[in-house]
């Protein structure tokens, strides 16, 4: 199955936004959707390695701006899960095409209907905007073509709610997200706000972009709903609690519960840079920082050590906030945010539990009994999930594929969905779709980052050649969107008798929470806060320990 995505590139019919008398952004009309395109502006400039971004305004270029092509990514290891999931992209352009550049890839991607001015004059007003964060774990991705924003807004036209797609990078890994003593010391000297995570910065750099400069492309800064998974979702949530308002709204996927990492593990991992590169422990904080901007981006990739980046706690960004106090456990929002739609995918622990089909069923049980120590809380966890020592390897995988979910993402739905009211509802949903293209091992699931095909409505599942399934599904996902970044609720908000609504095809519709009939096994583990955070622990102690002991 083919499907023609964004050219690389196809300027045959340019599409031009005038900037003042001295600057023309030159992008182009896709022929596959006749979207307007303008990619690859930079949005920000990154001065050294790990330094904060700064804003690089539309006014400083002049002549002609050329956005027919994405600009580059942040430096990245190789996304090889990805392979399994290569059938629902299958796109003329692969992120993994588009070049990487560490100080370059601050850039922001634009799709808008072709007449978008002429919508602005018929509506009497701009149109609204939809702004993508991507996830990835803080450690691989970009806004690039996997998240082509093209087919999304060319149904919201269909719809007859026409908006405006923008897709943001940010800086990833160390790069993005560490934090030092001689960091912060560095940022005092120059006069700048040390943020212990520049990739959440960079973020804001692009959003608050939007808010200066969409109104050239027919949308609305007053209108923008900012959305994202996984990390992304995380990053979303992030901003609607801050002290910076750069959005209405936020539509939250999969969030992940995530303790912050502290600053003692971050300064850790700055050491353990240094000490790449040579340097004594001893050395000055000067020539440490002048020592690990020598480093390669394969040296940088192999300090990660093949895991993922996580996000420091930061008083400069959550003011507000508790120190230590995660994401998950806010009491309220900013007061600037008006609505919020969060939900997860039924199968989230799937994508993460693929290595544990190459377990024996008794090894599994033996590990859980030595990542779950206290007596009491492993007979709990084992009872609550139905683990049987003697069942079959399948069984067991099932369980510890749910074990997984609910100890990462499950929860976070309805949490946030607690703080709904009438003044600031949060609408709640879970996407049940699964995956049914055959030959593959996510196959028959709705395993984490499949929503995110459907969030853009790609060819692969929304196309008329796209199984059927999928299609009602992207239909039903597109019309929320669409709802949604309009400034309404597609349906009931969480107060009103915790309603959610499940994406899955012609079975879509409003549910109780949870729907049928099912319970929330992690609610047995919530009412001790010592209980709670050992269990939300767990799923990434199962990722990290998914290899035969």
């Amino acid at each position: 199955m083919a499907f023609s995505g964004t050219p690389h590139p196809d300027t045959s019919r340019a599409s031009i936004v005038q900037v003042g008398s001295h600057l023309a952004v030159k992008g182009f009309i896709n022929p596959s959707t006749n979207i307007a395109n303008y990619l690859g502006i930079k949005f920000a400039s990154v001065p050294a390695r790990f330094r904060q971004s700064k804003p690089v305004p539309l006014e400083s270029f002049t002549g002609e701006l050329d956005a027919t092509d994405y600009g580059p990514r942040c430096p990245q290891p190789a996304d090889k899960p990805k392979a399994l999931r290569q059938h629902l992209y299958n796109l003329n352009r692969d992120s993994a095409s588009v070049p990487e550049d560490e100080h370059e890839c601050l850039v922001l991607n634009v799709y808008t209907p072709p007449n978008a001015e002429e919508l602005v004059e018929q509506r009497g007003k701009p149109l609204p905007v939809f702004v993508w964060i991507h996830g990835g774990g803080w450690t691989i991705g970009d806004g690039g073509p996997d998240y082509d924003g093209n087919w999304q807004v060319a149904e919201s036209i269909e719809l007859g709610k026409p908006f405006i797609f923008v897709a943001i990078n940010y800086r990833l890994g160390y790069y993005g997200f560490l934090t030092s003593k001689e960091l912060k010391a560095e940022a005092d000297q120059n006069g700048e706000t040390w943020f212990a995570n520049p990739g959440v910065y960079d973020q804001r750099l692009g959003l608050e972009w939007v808010q200066k400069y969409i109104r050239l492309f027919g949308g609305n800064p007053d209108e923008v709903t900012i959305s994202g998974e996984s990390a992304g979702a995380w990053s979303v949530m992030a901003h609607i609690v801050s002290d910076v308002p750069v959005c209405q709204r936020g539509l939250i996927l999969s969030m992940p519960l995530l303790e912050f990492r502290t600053a003692d593990v971050s300064q850790d991992a700055f050491d353990g840079l240094v000490q790449r590169t040579g340097l004594s422990a001893s050395a000055t904080p000067e020539a440490k920082l002048a020592a690990v901007r020598t480093l390669s981006n394969n040296d940088m990739m192999a300090a990660l050590g093949g895991k993922f980046a996580t996000p420091n706690w930061d008083p400069a960004f959550f003011p507000d906030l508790a120190p230590g106090t995660p994401l998950d456990s806010i009491k309220s929002l900013s007061s600037w945010v008006k609505s919020v739609i969060i939900g997860s995918t039924k199968h989230e622990g799937v994508l993460f539990g693929i290595p544990y089909r190459q377990w024996a069923a008794k090894d599994i049980h033996v590990l859980l009994d030595r990542i779950l120590p206290e007596p009491t809380l492993r007979s709990d966890v084992l009872s609550a999930y139905g683990f049987d020592p003697n069942a079959p390897l399948d069984d067991t995988l099932t369980r510890i594929y749910k074990l997984l979910t609910d100890s990462m993402f499950d929860p976070a739905p309805s949490l946030i969905g607690e703080l709904s009211s009438d003044a600031q509802p949060v609408a709640v949903y879970r996407f049940d779709q699964t995956d049914t293209f055959p030959d593959h091992l996510y196959h028959n699931t709705s395993y984490h980052s499949l929503d995110n095909t459907f969030i853009c409505r790609l060819p692969t599942v929304a196309s008329s050649v796209a199984p059927p399934e999928m299609q009602k599904t992207a239909d039903r996902m597109s019309e929320a969107v669409a709802t949604f970044v309009y400034g309404s609720l597609p349906w009931e908000p969480f107060h009103k008798g915790k309603p959610m609504y499940v994406f899955d095809g012609s079975k879509s519709g409003l549910y109780s929470d949870p729907p049928f009939g099912e319970e929330h096994a992690w609610e047995k583990f919530r009412h001790s806060e010592q209980r709670w955070a050992f269990f939300k622990a767990l799923g990434s102690t199962l990722i990290r320990s998914g290899k035969p002991q």
